[in-house]
């Protein structure tokens, strides 16, 4: 035993700092693959498990139910000028003078909407426009900017030019 001994304090003083290390870090790889993997592997069969309870449910208690209709937040369209005249009146508080815009109204009886097409081109500082914007879209639900192309002559052009191009939807009247 004592020659046993003897040769193992040899070997360990032979491993040096190194060698210590890597001993370490052995022990402490067998430890993560002992005890941290078999954990891991027993969460997830359990998630597994949990998925394939979840999958296995009725489809109509996965869906989240509609509290009501969308289209109940919807302007009639008779009130579509209306509506576009509080645009204006946005486009004012914000000191952004609209120039000539186009406007197209275009029914679709099958889906039961009307859409008003707004195509405005401006000519404002960015913060201007971009306040114009917040507010105007958040006022009005219903109003959805479809594109917004921007551009100004030079680059330290505080002015720039903008067309806007929004769809106000309505419903159609019966």
């Amino acid at each position: 035993m004592n020659r046993y001994q003897d040769w193992l304090a040899w070997a360990l003083t032979r491993l040096g700092w190194p060698g210590w290390a890597g001993a370490v870090l052995v022990v402490g790889a067998l430890y993560v693959l002992l005890v941290q993997v078999g954990t891991m592997e027993a969460a997830a069969t359990r998630m597994g498990r949990q998925a394939e309870s979840l999958a296995q449910r009725p489809q109509a208690q996965t869906q989240v139910a509609v509290a009501r209709d969308w289209r109940a937040d919807l302007p009639p369209d008779q009130e579509g000028y209306a509506r576009l005249a509080k645009l204006f009146a946005v486009a004012a508080r914000t000191r952004l003078a609209l120039a000539e815009g186009t406007y197209r109204e275009v029914s679709d009886s099958k889906l039961g909407l009307t859409r008003l097409s707004i195509s405005l081109p401006v000519t404002c500082s960015y913060p201007a426009l971009r306040a114009f914007l917040a507010q105007t879209l958040n006022q009005e639900p219903a109003l959805a900017l479809e594109s917004l192309r921007m551009s100004r002559d030079t680059i330290g052009a505080t002015e720039l030019a903008a067309d806007l191009r929004f769809t106000l939807y309505l419903e159609a009247g019966q």
